[in-house]
């Protein structure tokens, strides 16, 4: 045993520079120079190489097979933690879906207008669902609010006005229809474009607002962010779609180690762990958005269907809001 020990794998030095580098970026003054080339993140290069070094070594019989428990256990570790990430994931996305499920939301665009606090979550339901019109602006009554209708394509060929023209009150709107290829625009958006003019809604009301504000917590050792879209009607009535995003490890372990100038208690600040992967949707991705553009479109009764499949009915109506000098 205690040979072993005075006969450690050469591939060990990598761990041993690890531990130096972490003491180095301890000391502010070489610790401020290190940080800028990234030295936290190196540990992930270096231990992973020092591990499948030791492996090495001992399939060339240089060194005791004893030393093999050393990236076993490492690995195994990092395995046993990107596994149960990935169970506490799917446990969140059962109990998201299982909420957002039960929504239902009695929308009737014959008798109701939606209105969104912002654009970009109706633009999807567009795209993905046909939805044929909305207003989009704040809730209040000073608030500037824009009416957008579906329309066939050849009236807004006709109308010749330029969405990139920002002080026209009448403007073609285009991009619901961006994320296709050219190819896939063609088929899903033929014979259509969206018109959008400042106006206010008549019917009753249903507000649609996202939330800004991300509430962040911690389930096992996976960092989750949450978010929700907030939907009132006009009788009082509230729902709330629920979202969030996680971010897993990696499934191979890369962890870090170093330290960083901290914004919220200032001072220096060392810090350690594994290296994450993006923040990912939890449930249902759509749309670039977290699955809760998904649950809102069931919860209204939307199906799926692209904008060249909806009849663009409620014409008259948009046209009639155009001054006479834009038509």
């Amino acid at each position: 045993m205690f040979t072993m020990l005075r006969n450690p794998p050469i591939s060990f030095a990598f761990f041993y520079a690890t531990v130096a580098l972490f003491l180095l970026q301890a000391f502010p003054p070489t610790g401020v120079f290190l940080m800028f080339f990234g030295a936290a993140y190196w540990s992930a290069a270096l231990i992973n190489i020092g591990m499948m070094g030791t492996v090495i070594e001992v399939i060339s019989r240089s060194r005791s097979r004893s030393y093999l428990l050393v990236p076993i256990a490492f690995y195994t570790f990092g395995a046993g933690v990107f596994i149960q990430e990935i169970v506490n994931r799917a446990i969140l996305e059962s109990e998201i879906n299982a909420h957002n499920d039960q929504v239902v939301i009695s929308f009737d665009p014959t008798k109701q207008n939606l209105v969104f606090e912002n654009y970009y979550p109706a633009l999807t339901l567009v795209r993905e669902f046909g939805l044929q019109s909305f207003f989009a602006g704040g809730f209040r009554a000073s608030d500037k609010i824009r009416f957008f209708q579906l329309v066939p394509k050849q009236i807004c060929e006709d109308l010749q006005i330029s969405s990139a023209d920002e002080n026209t009150d009448l403007q073609i709107f285009d991009k619901p229809f961006r994320n296709y290829s050219p190819k896939d625009s063609d088929e899903t958006a033929k014979g259509r474009c969206l018109l959008s003019i400042p106006a206010r809604p008549e019917k009753s009301v249903i507000h649609v607002s996202s939330s800004d504000r991300t509430s962040n917590k911690q389930i096992g050792t996976l960092p989750v962010r949450q978010t929700q879209i907030s939907v009132r009607t006009a009788e009082g009535e509230s729902f709330g779609i629920r979202a969030a995003e996680a971010s897993l490890i990696y499934p191979v372990p890369l962890p870090y180690m170093g330290c960083f100038l901290s914004s919220a208690t200032p001072g220096w600040e060392c810090l350690s762990g594994f290296l994450r992967g993006d923040w990912k949707a939890v449930s249902h991705q759509l749309g670039g958005r977290k699955g809760d553009l998904l649950s809102l479109a069931k919860a209204l009764g939307l199906r799926k269907q692209a904008p060249a499949e909806v009849p663009t009915e409620g014409i008259a109506k948009f046209m009639e809001l155009i001054p006479n000098g834009k038509r």
